[in-house]
């Protein structure tokens, strides 16, 4: 079976940026609810202008790395319920939000490279 590491770049660069100010965040300031607003409305932003001037102009000329042009097989099925259940019983562990928010990005970038493409033309990037 192929990792499919160029899917899993593209798909999940967004979520590895968020995982650093996640880590950083969580190592330097105090999660006041105030700050927590303030985090959840900047990454808010951010993600916005990041979809509208990177992410479907991308993907409009890049359709295959396009989420909607892949397809999950078993493997990427397992690797999803596995990752649930030690999000679950480390919750009911440790409580530590961050161990939690890292299983959960690294359970989503393993899932993403066993996914593969839908059908393809021998064009190479264009969907049927």
């Amino acid at each position: 079976m192929k990792f499919n590491w160029n899917y899993t770049f593209v798909a999940n660069s967004p979520l590895a940026i968020l995982w650093a100010f996640v880590m950083i965040d969580g190592l330097v300031l105090t999660m006041t609810p105030v700050n927590l607003l303030l985090a959840i409305g900047i990454t808010g932003i951010v993600w916005l202008i990041y979809y509208l001037l990177f992410e479907r102009n991308y993907f409009r000329s890049h359709p295959l790395f396009n989420p909607q042009n892949q397809k999950a097989g078993k493997a990427a099925s397992l690797v999803t319920i596995l990752g649930a259940w030690l999000s679950l019983i480390l919750f009911f562990l440790t409580r530590n939000a961050l161990l939690i928010f890292s299983l959960l990005i690294l359970t989503n970038l393993i899932r993403d490279g066993f996914t593969t493409p839908k059908q393809t033309t021998q064009e190479g990037d264009r969907i049927k």
